[in-house]
């Protein structure tokens, strides 16, 4: 019994190298800060934000639950946008650091 259980522990340990794989998605290893500035750069390359948006600087990363999700909302704020209304970018993001939203108005 003791043998089989030290084949059976040895499989397993054996086993994990197989399982690992490096393929695993980038963003998830980068920080939350650094997902919204690369979200920015998109909507700045896309047209959607003024150029200036990407040199805008990180005002805070919070953390929230919506619908028992966490999300995680970054503010960057651009000094160079002339309308006061404008000058705040809300990046949320899902727990795996995709998209949910941007906008100057936190919802």
């Amino acid at each position: 019994m003791y043998k089989l259980l030290i084949a059976f522990a040895a499989t397993l340990m054996s086993a994990t190298g197989a399982l690992a794989h490096g393929d695993h998605d980038d963003q998830a290893e980068r920080s939350v800060e650094q997902v919204a500035r690369d979200n920015v750069v998109k909507l700045v390359t896309k047209g959607q934000l003024a150029p200036s948006w990407s040199k805008a600087k990180v005002l805070s990363v919070t953390s929230r639950m919506r619908g028992g999700a966490r999300q995680d909302v970054v503010t960057l704020r651009n000094n160079a946008e002339v309308q006061a209304s404008r000058k705040t970018l809300f990046i949320v993001l899902a727990a795996d650091r995709s998209l949910i939203s941007s906008s100057h108005k936190l919802q």
